[in-house]
């Protein structure tokens, strides 16, 4: 089966996956018998500026080659000649399968990422861990969107003296759309379905807000509730088709 996978990544990557430095990624952060279904594509143009940490698959996931890949998919605002840069000391949790790092991003992982599977991360974007980062299952991004759970620098209450923390856990829930351009900040908190419209800047938690929530501005608040993105494969479905087909003949 192995080798069936592995053929079938070859006839539809072939051009697209630089190998030397996907075999040197999955043998370094991976268990060698896990290593040898290569579950992690790297594409060309990707620079390992620190691949000392590990990725980790949960226990009963059916490894084959491409459930994750790194600077491979173009989306719609960039090629495939683009820079890619992976600095993972830290770790990346992995909960499901299909986890996709679309080209031209920055990977900055020094904590641990946990992803639950079926993301896609547009191009251009940035994750930058210092601590914790969690993305639920079914959560994805857009183009040039910027997650960080961490301020970078120190900074300090000139009246008080007090050191505020640099950095807060971030939490995006399952089915979660983030709209291009749009920056989730340290502490942030994102429940199930929510969707960030474009360039926003969610700096703080909506727990207490929610789910399915539309949110938006900067800084972010909740513009909508009771609110959701049509996933691409519902629209086949009699039952939103027929809705579509309500408001559009209006």
């Amino acid at each position: 089966m192995i080798i069936i996978d592995f053929l079938k990544v070859i006839k539809h990557n072939f051009f697209k996956v630089n190998w030397f430095k996907t075999i040197r990624l999955n043998f370094k952060m991976l268990p060698f018998k896990q290593a040898v279904y290569l579950p992690v594509l790297v594409g060309w143009r990707t620079e390992f500026r620190n691949i000392t940490g590990k990725i980790v698959f949960d226990d009963g996931l059916k490894l084959r080659p491409g459930v994750i890949t790194m600077n491979i998919k173009e989306g719609p605002v960039a090629t495939r000649h683009e820079h890619f840069i992976v600095s993972v000391p830290g770790t990346i949790l992995v909960h499901g399968l299909e986890v996709h790092f679309f080209v031209g991003m920055t990977l900055w992982i020094n904590g641990c990422l946990e992803v639950g599977g079926n993301n896609v991360f547009g191009s251009h974007s940035v994750i930058a861990c210092m601590k914790n980062v969690y993305c639920g299952y079914f959560m994805g991004c857009s183009w040039n969107c910027e997650i960080y759970d961490t301020n970078f620098h120190f900074f300090r209450d000139l009246v008080s003296g007090r050191i505020i923390k640099r950095h807060g856990k971030v939490h995006i829930g399952d089915n979660v759309f983030i709209g291009n351009g749009s920056i989730i900040g340290k502490g942030s908190y994102l429940g199930d379905g929510c969707v960030v419209a474009n360039f926003s800047l969610v700096n703080r938690s909506f727990k207490r807000e929610g789910k399915n929530l539309l949110i938006g501005g900067n800084p972010a608040q909740v513009l909508m509730t009771d609110f959701e993105q049509i996933k691409e494969n519902r629209l086949f479905t009699g039952t939103v088709e027929a809705e579509l087909a309500k408001i559009y003949d209006k």
